[in-house]
Formats: structure tokens, sequence, C-alpha cells
């Protein structure tokens, strides 16, 4: 929602130096395509991320590969940014948490992360417990 770009964008004003890679820049994704590896005697895949063994055989392999292909993706979090984090959290709030609990989550403003982020830096390391 808004108030997650809005702390996106004062959290990125501290991290003017940083390169574009660490604030959510995307990659063109790769298009998931069987391999045989020699010292295993097996295909794999990777899909999504997630490397899949599909075994030995060639043509059980491409059955799986494609089964594992036209199964729905499931749910992920987008890798733009604080936005999207932001957003899937309160998403789940919202569906997993009282209407109490979510109005005092989305009002959250940049200074509340802000306080919170200064309140962890000045605690000692050794005093700190998740």
């Amino acid at each position: 929602g808004e108030s997650a770009r809005l702390l996106t964008v004062s959290l990125a004003s501290d991290l003017h130096g940083f390169p574009p890679m660490y604030l959510g820049e995307a990659k063109m994704p790769r298009v998931p395509k069987p391999w045989y590896r020699k010292d295993r005697e097996s295909w794999f895949v990777t899909i999504a991320g997630c490397r899949h063994n599909l075994g030995p055989d060639k043509k059980e392999a491409f059955k799986q590969f494609y089964a594992l292909m036209q199964a729905p993706e499931p749910s992920r979090v987008s890798r733009r940014g604080f936005p999207a984090i932001a957003d899937a959290f309160l998403d789940w709030v919202k569906a997993n948490r009282s209407p109490h609990t979510f109005e005092l989550i989305a009002d959250l403003k940049p200074f509340h992360v802000h306080q919170w982020i200064e309140r962890r830096i000045a605690t000692k390391a050794s005093d700190y417990v998740p």
C-alpha cells in the first residue's frame, strides 16, 4: 500500500550510495531446460530457483519436467523490493489476524520503522535476545 511505498522512498534515500541491485532491481529469469549430469547419472532442471532431480531415464525425466512446468506456480513474494514484501505481509495479516491488529500494522509510518531500527542498533549485541 501507500505506507509501504513511503517507507521504501524513505529507506532508499538513506541508501543512495548503494548500487541499484541492492534496491530491488529485477533480473530476467532463465527458461527452464533439463540437463544431464554425468557424475550423478541423472537429469535435472531448475524451476523458479528450485532444483529437481528428474531421474536417470531421459524419456521419464522429460515427462516429469513437463508435469512440473504445467503445475501451478506456488505463491511467491516478488523480488522487486520492500513494497511487494510489505503488501504481501499486510495481505497475510488481514487474512489471518484480527481487524484491530491489521489496523495497527497498516498505520505504521516510516518513522516507526526508523525508531525500531535505532533501538536495535543502540542495544548491545550481547544484550539483544530475538
